[in-house]
C-alpha cells in the first residue's frame, strides 16, 4: 500500500475538491477513508526495514510514555533509600517440637503456637519492617478457593505506606509454623487493625479461637492474672514467648474504641500476636506502644469481634447473642467489605484499603476515568474491570495509516467487508465518538450520528428568517451523556463535551436539545467537520422495519469503528417493562457501553434504522428512527434562537409516567471474589521482584 504524505496538503477549496475525489476512489473497506483531507502526492513506497524499523521507534516511544506515567503516579513519594531493619527478640525462644508443646502440657490449647505466624515488610530483598500475626478461622468459601487471612496490628499498614517509594516495589512475606514463608497481601485496614491474605490454602495453620468466650468485656481478674503473649521471628521461624502480668488497665465505654490494658513495653516483633490466660485461651492481640507511658496495649476479644464484623468477614448467626460465628456470604465478600446488589463494592465507613505495590498508576488511571476503586486483593488477582466505556464490541476498523494489527481486538463475525463500499465510506465520515467531562475525568462516553439540521427541522423549509440556510451538522446521541447519576431525570449543564472524528478532528461540543423521556441528546459542534457526510435522517423513508441490521460504534480513545451484525426481533415483554419505554425494538447485535447512542443501519444499504442503547445482554434495545424524528420534527436549536442554555423538548406541562434509562455501572469482577461461582485454582497476577 502507497502512503500518502498529509503535511503538503492544500488549504484551497479546489485542492479540498480533488482530496475528496481521491477518497471516493479509495475500493478496499480494511481501512477507513475519514474526516482529514489528503494530498495526492505520493511518497516512495517503503522497505520492509524501514516499516520495521518505524514500528519499533513507535513502540519504544511508547513504552518510554508509560515508565513516565509510572514515575507521575507516584510523583508524590520519595526516592528509594533502603535501610535495613534488625528484629528484635522477646521472650523465650521455642522451637516446633516438644519443648514448645511441653509449655501447654497443664491443660493449655496447644493449637495457639500453630496459629502465630511473622509478617515481614520487604523492598526487594532488603526487610523492613517485622511484626507477628494469627490465622483467622476458615470461612468454607475461602478455604475452597485456597484463601488464608491473618490478623495482625494495623502498625505493618503504617509501615508499608511510610517506607514506600518511587520504584513501589514493597511486599509483604508470611513466615509459617513450619519455618516456610509465603507471599501475604495486605487488604483491609482501620487505625487498630490490618488483614493479610495469602492465596495458599495453608492446612498446616491452626486458626485462632474466636468463639469460646460469651460477649461482654473480659472480667477484672482474667485481666490482672498471669498471661502469655506469643509471637514469631520471621528470620528464624522461632516462637516467642513470654509470661507477664498487665500494670494499668484503663476502661472505655465505648465498644468501638480498644480497652487499654497496659503492659511491660515490648518489641516491634510483638505487635499483632496474640495474647492467652493462663489456660491457652485467646483474649486478643498486642497493639502498639504508649510512648509516653512507655508501655504496650491490646485489643481484646470482644473489639477484635465488633471490627472483623464491621470489616465485613465476620458476622453472627441470627437467634444467637454472640458466640456464634459465621462467614457471611451475603452482606460479605471473600476479600471483606460489602457487595451491594449493583455488583458495586464500597468499604465500610472507617475502614480502608491498601494500594498494592506496582499498581499506583493503574489506581490514578482509574481515578482520572472516573471508575470506581478495586476491592481489597482484586488487583493482585488480575481481576477485571467490567462494563467500562473501554470495552470493543465486534469487529474492530482502523483508519487509513493506523499502524497496528487488530485482529486480536476483533470478536464475533466480519462485519465491514459485508457492508458495500459506499456504506463503508458513509459510516466512517458520520460515526464520531463523544465524551462527556466533569472537570479532568471522564463522565460519560458512547457513541453519536452526524447529521444535517435545518431550522425547523423535519418541515422540509430549511429555511430561516426568510433565508435558504445550509444544513447544520450536530450530532445525534444518547441523553445519557450529560444525565447525572444522582438523578437521571436531570441534566448536568455543566458538563465538558468532545466529539472526535477520526483520525484527528476533535472539537468542543455544546448540548442543545434533549428528551429525557425518550433519552434523545442533540449536540452542536464548534466548527464544521471536514469531509464529513452527515446522515439526512428527515428525509422520507419507509417506516417497515429491515430483518438484518448492524449496530455501529466509536471507540473513544483511538476512534477506532466498531460493529456488530444481528435481525430485529420482537421485544420481550420483561425487557420492556424494565427499561420503561413502549417505543423500543429489539435487535440480536451484541454491543458494549461505547455503542450507547450509535446508530443501527440496514446491511445492504446502510439507511439509519434506529439509535442504539445497551443494557448488558446479549440483545440491544434501540429506539426506531420514526419516534426519533417524531420527536425531533419542527423544531429550532436554541443556539439559533440566541439562547445559550440547552431546552428539553419534553412536555412537562403533560403528567405521564416517566421511561428509565438505566445504564449498567462499572464493577470489578473476579471468579475468586463471586459467591455465586465455584472456586477456580489459584493464580496469582503480578509477581515483584
Amino acid at each position: 500500500m502507497e502512503l500518502i504524505d498529509p503535511t503538503s496538503c492544500s488549504s484551497s477549496r479546489d485542492q479540498r475538491a480533488i482530496n475528496r475525489n481521491i477518497k471516493r476512489g479509495h475500493d478496499s473497506p480494511s481501512v477507513i477513508a475519514t474526516g482529514i483531507t489528503t494530498c495526492p502526492t505520493k511518497r516512495k513506497r517503503e522497505t520492509f526495514d524501514e516499516l520495521w524499523q518505524r514500528r519499533i521507534k513507535r513502540e519504544v516511544e511508547l513504552w518510554l510514555a508509560e515508565a513516565s506515567d509510572e514515575e507521575r503516579g507516584c510523583h508524590d513519594l520519595p526516592n528509594r533509600v533502603v535501610l535495613p531493619y534488625q528484629e528484635k527478640p522477646f521472650g523465650q525462644f521455642f522451637m516446633r517440637d516438644d519443648g514448645e508443646l511441653a509449655l501447654f502440657a497443664a491443660g493449655a490449647a496447644p493449637s495457639v503456637p500453630d496459629s502465630v505466624v511473622s509478617l515481614a515488610l520487604f523492598d526487594g530483598d532488603v526487610m523492613l519492617f517485622a511484626c507477628s500475626g494469627v490465622a483467622l478461622p476458615e470461612e468454607p468459601r475461602a478455604a475452597a478457593r485456597n484463601l488464608t487471612r491473618f490478623l495482625t496490628s494495623a502498625r505493618l499498614v503504617r509501615e508499608f505506606i511510610d517506607k514506600r517509594n518511587k520504584d513501589d516495589k514493597l511486599r509483604v512475606e508470611v513466615r509459617l509454623p513450619d519455618n516456610r514463608a509465603t507471599d501475604g497481601f495486605l487488604g483491609l485496614y482501620d487505625d487498630h487493625i490490618a488483614i493479610v491474605t495469602s492465596f495458599d490454602n495453608l492446612i498446616i495453620i491452626d486458626p485462632i479461637d474466636l468463639d469460646h468466650q460469651s460477649p461482654g468485656q473480659p472480667s477484672t481478674s482474667t485481666l490482672t492474672g498471669q498471661m502469655i503473649a506469643f509471637g514469631r521471628a520471621f528470620n528464624s521461624g522461632k516462637l516467642m514467648v513470654q509470661e507477664l502480668t498487665p500494670v494499668i488497665s484503663i476502661v472505655s465505654d465505648d465498644l468501638d474504641q480498644p480497652r487499654e490494658v497496659l503492659f511491660p513495653d515490648f518489641t516491634e516483633a510483638a505487635f499483632g500476636g496474640p495474647l492467652t490466660d493462663a489456660n491457652g485461651n485467646f483474649l486478643g492481640v498486642i497493639h502498639h506502644h504508649v510512648h509516653d507511658m512507655e508501655k504496650t496495649s491490646f485489643l481484646p476479644l470482644t473489639f477484635l469481634r465488633l471490627r472483623l464484623k464491621h470489616f465485613g468477614i465476620l458476622t453472627f448467626l441470627s437467634g444467637h447473642s454472640f458466640p456464634g460465628l459465621i462467614f457471611s456470604s451475603i452482606s460479605g465478600t471473600s476479600s471483606g467489605g460489602t457487595k451491594n446488589k449493583k455488583r458495586g463494592y464500597s468499604l465500610p465507613p472507617g475502614v480502608s484499603s491498601i494500594v498494592p505495590s506496582g499498581f499506583m498508576r493503574k489506581i490514578n488511571m482509574l481515578k482520572s476515568l472516573g471508575y470506581p476503586m478495586p476491592p481489597p486483593l482484586m488487583l493482585e488477582a488480575n481481576g477485571q474491570l467490567r462494563n467500562t466505556f473501554e470495552d470493543d464490541f465486534g469487529e474492530v476498523c482502523a483508519w487509513e495509516g493506523y499502524e497496528y494489527s487488530l485482529m486480536w481486538r476483533s470478536t464475533g463475525n466480519y462485519v465491514w467487508q459485508e457492508l458495500p463500499k459506499k456504506v463503508f465510506r458513509n459510516l466512517s465520515r458520520r460515526a464520531v465518538s463523544v465524551v462527556s467531562f466533569t472537570g479532568d475525568k471522564i463522565f460519560f462516553a458512547c457513541t453519536g450520528l452526524l447529521i444535517s439540521w435545518h431550522t425547523g427541522a423535519g418541515t422540509g423549509t430549511g429555511t430561516c428568517r426568510g433565508k435558504r440556510t445550509r444544513p447544520r451538522q450536530v450530532i445525534l446521541t444518547s441523553a445519557s451523556l450529560v444525565r447525572t447519576r444522582d438523578d437521571e431525570d436531570e441534566i448536568d449543564k455543566n458538563l465538558r463535551i468532545e466529539v472526535f472524528l477520526p483520525p484527528n478532528q476533535r472539537t468542543d461540543g455544546t448540548l442543545e436539545l434533549y428528551h429525557s423521556n425518550y433519552n434523545i441528546a442533540i449536540i452542536s459542534v464548534e466548527k464544521r467537520f471536514i469531509s464529513a457526510r452527515p446522515e439526512n435522517i428527515f428525509s422520507r423513508s419507509a417506516h417497515k422495519l429491515p430483518k438484518e441490521v448492524v449496530a455501529v460504534g466509536r471507540e473513544a480513545a483511538e476512534g477506532l469503528l466498531l460493529a456488530s451484525m444481528g435481525k430485529v426481533i420482537d421485544m420481550p415483554r420483561w425487557m420492556s417493562t424494565e427499561l420503561h419505554c413502549q417505543d423500543l425494538k429489539m435487535s440480536t447485535c451484541k454491543i458494549k457501553k461505547v455503542g450507547i447512542g450509535g446508530p443501527l443501519i440496514t446491511s445492504h444499504d446502510g439507511r439509519f434504522v434506529g439509535m442504539n442503547f445497551y443494557d448488558d445482554t446479549h440483545r440491544t434495545p434501540f429506539l426506531p428512527r420514526s419516534k426519533i424524528v417524531d420527536v425531533l420534527k419542527g423544531i429550532d436549536l436554541p443556539s439559533e434562537r440566541g439562547l445559550n442554555c440547552p431546552v428539553n423538548m419534553m412536555d412537562t406541562t403533560t403528567t405521564i409516567e416517566k421511561n428509565r434509562w438505566p445504564v449498567p455501572e462499572a464493577y470489578w469482577y473476579h471468579p475468586l471474589f463471586d459467591d455465586d461461582l465455584d472456586p477456580f485454582r489459584p493464580y496469582v497476577g503480578r509477581v515483584l521482584q
